[in-house]
């Protein structure tokens, strides 16, 4: 399986696009170009959702709240998925955490 959030980053507060990526949306789907590390990523339907909720800081439990009612997925699946899929955007600079309790 692919790698989970840990516990410390299942606690932080919230997640936001890294704003130096250019993104473009087409038909559905989201590229993603970083300049910084010469790559490109795409993002299918539910990717293209989690991306548009992440234009301003949000937590991973609003997330869910809306793929789940938009998607009609359970809440342990969807809570598994969104965690997967943003250790990998994490992984690749593509988001910025915020942390809650800092400050």
């Amino acid at each position: 399986m692919g790698v989970m959030f840990s516990t410390e980053m299942q606690a932080i507060a919230r997640v936001r696009r890294n704003q130096e990526l250019v993104a473009s949306e087409i038909e559905g789907k989201t590229v993603l170009l970083s300049i910084e590390r010469g790559k490109y990523y795409g993002f299918e339907e539910v990717g293209t959702r989690i991306w548009q909720l992440m234009e301003q800081a949000v937590s991973i439990s609003e997330i869910c709240a809306v793929l789940e009612q938009e998607f009609e997925v359970d809440p342990d699946t969807c809570r598994n998925d969104v965690y997967a899929f943003l250790d990998m955007l994490r992984t690749e600079d593509l988001i910025a955490v915020e942390n809650e309790s800092a400050g």
